[in-house]
């Protein structure tokens, strides 16, 4: 015997889904890009733009420009305790300093700009802990300070840079 009940049942509940499915707002959100740097308005902010874009150790022997020069190249090197981070520290001060309004150059004062600062940041303490930490147990104090690193600046960094 067939059960003829069951098969409508089934199709009915399949159809209600499908119906459910097409009316309801779609689930999948939209991918955000990651932000970039700012538009390159002007040749100094496509220099600025340029000297960002370099790995930390070529940044840190760039040419900057010193006649003349537009930038706030000040440093603190990295608040806080982190061994193998210097130069990417260096790097992320100078793009705040340039970038940010506090220390008055202002390139781009924008959340998005300083985003893009903070993840040149964590992409060169990754590139520095691939690079440089030879055992796992410095690999991991490496990654550890890179992240503690990031959640600090974006936590806390508002003021430094706005």
């Amino acid at each position: 015997m067939t059960d003829n009940g069951g098969s409508a049942r089934r199709i009915g509940a399949s159809i209600t889904v499908a119906a459910i499915l097409l009316l309801a707002p779609p689930f999948v959100t939209p991918a955000v890009a990651a932000p970039g740097p700012p538009a390159p308005v002007t040749p100094v902010i496509q220099r600025a733009n340029d000297l960002m874009a370099l790995t930390a150790d070529a940044f840190e022997t760039a040419d900057k420009g010193t006649q003349g020069n537009p930038f706030e190249l000040s440093t603190d090197g990295c608040t806080g305790p982190l061994s193998f981070h210097h130069v990417p520290c260096v790097q992320h001060d100078f793009g705040y300093r340039n970038y940010g309004a506090k220390y008055g150059v202002g390139l781009s004062v924008t959340r998005e700009t300083k985003d893009w600062i903070d993840n040149r940041f964590k992409e060169e303490m990754d590139r520095v802990c691939a690079e440089f930490a030879f055992s796992p147990p410095a690999a991991q104090q490496c990654a550890d300070e890179a992240n503690i690193a990031l959640e600090a600046v974006r936590r806390h960094g508002d003021p430094s840079f706005f």
